[in-house]
C-alpha cells in the first residue's frame, strides 16, 4: 500500500478576558505508513495526544497513491481506517484512564503510609517523653 500520511496542527492561542493566556506553536508531520494498522497507530496517536486548553489539535489527511485504486476502493480503506483508528482511540483512552486510577491509588496509599509514619513518630516522641518521667 502506497500511502501518505500528512498531520498539521495550526498555530493556536488561549484567550481569557481578553488577556493572551498560552499560545500554541504549530506543528507538521508526514509519514509514510507501510499499512492500514501503522496509519491507524500514527493517527489515533495523534488524535488522542494531550492539548493545552484551547489548543487546536491536528487535521490528519491521508493520501493514496496506488494508480490501480478506484475511487469506491479508495473510500472502503478510508472507512476500514477509520474503524481501526476508533477502535485504537478507545484502548488509548481506556489505558489513560486505567493509569490516572492507578496513579491516584498510589497517592492515596503513600499519603495513608506517611500519616502512619507521623503517627509513630509522634507516638514514640510522646512514649519517650513520659517514659523519662518527664510529666509536669
Amino acid at each position: 500500500m502506497n500511502t501518505t500520511l500528512i498531520a498539521y496542527k495550526p498555530n493556536s492561542t488561549d484567550h481569557c478576558k481578553g488577556c493572551l493566556m498560552e499560545s500554541y506553536d504549530s506543528d507538521f508531520e508526514i509519514h509514510h505508513p507501510e499499512t492500514l494498522e501503522e496509519a491507524a497507530d500514527i493517527q489515533a496517536r495523534l488524535e488522542t495526544m494531550e492539548l493545552g486548553y484551547n489548543e487546536e489539535g491536528y487535521e490528519i489527511t491521508l493520501l493514496f497513491h496506488d494508480e490501480g485504486l478506484e475511487n469506491s476502493d479508495k473510500y472502503d480503506l478510508h472507512e476500514d481506517l477509520r474503524g481501526l483508528t476508533e477502535s485504537r482511540v478507545k484502548k488509548i483512552e481506556t489505558e489513560r484512564v486505567e493509569a490516572a486510577k492507578k496513579a491516584q491509588k498510589r497517592a492515596a496509599q503513600k499519603k495513608a503510609e506517611r500519616k502512619v509514619a507521623s503517627e509513630k513518630a509522634q507516638l514514640a516522641q510522646l512514649q519517650a517523653k513520659y517514659a523519662e518521667g518527664g510529666v509536669a
